[in-house]
Formats: structure tokens, sequence, C-alpha cells
């Protein structure tokens, strides 16, 4: 299965097209969007449950929200209340308005990759098409104002450090050979430490052609994810071999939140050859502490596959469910996004609810960041050694 997952940019800012509706008419065509989207929330959005676990009234959420649609005149106010309401749903599993920005990423990502159809249909409904068109240019898409990957080396500890601050599919060809490239100026290292805390993410295929691909071999893992037999997931889902979960003992949040099949996804990944001159046999160390969409993949990767020791804090959650999917809203076009896909980490828990528990755990008292624990750690293994 391949996992294109898009946040980063999920909160930017909209502005109206030229032409403006008069009020009274905008406002109707809005307030029919918002109450299709709630319906489609409510046939298609399985995480309603775990908002109300987190103290969130998810029906006074969808109340006082309407109120605001009532009053709204342009797009740009319709996204903003959108945005804020989705705010106050702390955006969980991945639900968030598409902008401008999102959304040419998004076309421009998924335009050739086999798998994806049901995705360029709806991205390339012409409601849809008109809408974005009509938004004016954002910000924070394109590869020049994206944040550089950082390198540091520790000569001490023979150790290699990178910090990916994003993981934004625009950069992914600028940054493909930033390892091999800050590897080849080094004496051999022993260690090798990729820092994804606090990264928001982007899409996968920017850390498995960047981060994995180089050091090569062959990479295996299985997890289950579960789904209720709802519309938007026929729609999307139609073609995978899901079973009933009659078949099998499920965890409690599975039947929580009432989901009625399942999946085993095999992670089975063979990269060939390594592509680096040295550093290849290097330990691979990954740094957590949050992160999400991509990079909460990635860390799901490599405790799944053991290709690294993962160190800090838990993930921020829901990389594991495969892709969100779109939903379309009737009368604008606009797109809102979401997981419905309900991954189990390999304690039995919900990915989306608890992330992705690192192998070595910075406990709540302790001080020292998730780069001062692996170096730590990194000693205490020199040391070992004699």
């Amino acid at each position: 299965m391949l996992f294109l997952l898009l946040s980063l940019l999920g909160c930017g800012k909209a502005d109206a097209p030229e032409e403006t509706i008069p009020i009274r008419a905008a406002s109707a065509l809005f307030l029919e969007d918002y109450d299709q989207l709630w319906r489609d929330l409510g046939e298609n959005y399985p995480f309603f449950p775990i908002l109300e676990e987190k103290g969130i009234d998810v029906a006074a959420v969808r109340d006082s929200y309407r109120l605001y649609v009532q009053k709204t005149a342009t797009l740009e106010q319709f996204m903003n209340v959108l945005d804020r309401m989705f705010g106050k749903l702390q955006s969980f599993a991945h639900l968030f308005l598409f902008h401008k920005d999102t959304y040419e990423m998004m076309r421009e990502t998924v335009a050739e990759i086999e798998g994806f159809e049901p995705w360029r249909a709806v991205l390339s409904d012409p409601v849809t098409v008109k809408t974005y068109a009509s938004l004016p240019e954002g910000s924070g898409g394109k590869a020049e104002e994206i944040p550089e990957v950082e390198c540091r080396y520790y000569s001490e500890l023979s150790a290699a450090y990178f910090r990916f601050p994003t993981m934004n599919p625009y950069a992914q060809e600028r940054d493909e050979h930033i390892i091999a490239d800050y590897l080849n100026q080094l004496p051999a290292v022993e260690h090798i430490i990729i820092d994804i805390t606090g990264n928001p993410g982007g899409s996968s295929l920017y850390w498995e052609n960047v981060i994995t691909a180089p050091f090569g071999g062959s990479w295996t893992g299985s997890y289950r994810i579960f789904y209720q037999d709802s519309p938007i997931n026929r729609q999307y889902y139609g073609d995978l071999e899901l079973l009933p979960i009659s078949q099998i003992t499920i965890p409690s949040f599975a039947e929580q939140l009432g989901a009625e099949l399942y999946e085993t996804v095999q992670w089975d990944t063979d990269y060939g050859q390594t592509t680096l001159e040295q550093g290849a046999g290097a330990k691979r160390w990954v740094l957590t502490n949050g992160g999400y969409s991509a990079a909460e993949s990635f860390a799901g990767f490599c405790k799944l596959t053991g290709w690294a020791t993962l160190v800090g804090k838990p993930t921020n959650g829901d990389g594991l469910g495969g892709n969100p999917l779109l939903l379309p809203l009737k009368n604008t076009g606009l797109l809102v996004y979401f997981t419905t896909a309900m991954a189990e980490n390999p304690d039995g828990t919900l990915n989306a609810q608890q992330g992705i528990t690192p192998d070595h755990v910075l406990l709540p008292k302790d001080d020292r960041s998730p780069l001062e624990l692996c170096l730590d750690l990194i000693r205490e293994e020199q040391e070992k050694k004699g």
C-alpha cells in the first residue's frame, strides 16, 4: 500500500473569488454545504467518540459554527469558518479543509500514481477545479520556501546528524542526495541520527526516496487496519480485499468505533543495493517528539520493520491509517480531507489516538531533549564496547 499523507498546508488562509454571490443566496448555498458536510461526516468519519472522550462536545461545535455560516457572504468567510471549526475538532485524523496550495500539491502528486483514481476523479471535478482556480496564490508550498535539512557531525561519537523539518513533496528532488553528499564528506561513521521531532509531515514518498532508499535493503512488517462499511470507504477502498471482523479477535477501539471490516497491511519494501559510498552499515537512530502525517508513517515504518531505533516522545498519530480521503462539498466544490481507516499499533492501541511509542522513551521528568538522550545512549554503547 502506498501512503500519501498531506497535512503541512492544511490551515492556510483562503481568499474570495472575484465575483461575490449576494449575501442571502450565498449563505443559503454555504448552509447547504455545511449541512451536507456534517451528514457525510456522520456517515463516514469514525472518530467522533474519540473527540468526545477528549472533552469536545461535537454537537455543540456543529451547532455553534452553523450560526457563523448563516452570516457568511463570501467564499473566503465560509472557508475561514470551516478552518476555525476544524480547529475546534483538533483536526483529528487529518480532518481539515483543502486550500489552494494543498489542492495543487495533491493534484500534482497523485497525477500519475497507480491506485489513486478515486482521488484524481474528485480533484478533477469541474466545480472543484473552478473553485480552486479562482483562489489567489497562497504561500509556503514551493521548494525555495521550505526550510533546508540540517546536517551535523559529532566527531567524538562518530555520529552524523540530519534534521528533517518537513517532508514536503516539493522539496523531494532538492533533498534526494543530501544524506549521501554529507556522509561522503566525513570519515567513516558508526551512527546516523535522523531527527523528525515536530515534523508536520507531507508525503511518504519524501521519506522513502530521501531517507530510506539510499541505505538499500529489504524491510518487512505488518499491522491491521479496521474500517466501517461506509459509503466513502466503498468509493475509495472498493478494490481492497477487506474481510469481515467476525473472523478475528478485534482490539477494543475497533469495537468502540463501529469497525466492520479489516485488512492486514504487509510492509514489504526492497530498496535494492545501497547508493551510499559509506555509512550504509552505521546504526540508525530516529528522534521523535510529536510529528504527524508522513513523519508519523516514517516512525511507524521504523518501528514495524526495525529500520532504526526510535528515541524521544510519541508521535502525534494517524500515520499508519493509509491515505486520507477527499469529501467534496456540492455547491462550492471545496474539499474536506479526513482519515477513515483505523490503524492498530503493535501494542493494540489506536494509532490515530496514541501515535508511535519510541523504543527509548523520554519520561515526563526527564529534561533532556530527544537528541541529548540519543547521544547519551550512543555514549553508553561506546563505553560498553570499551
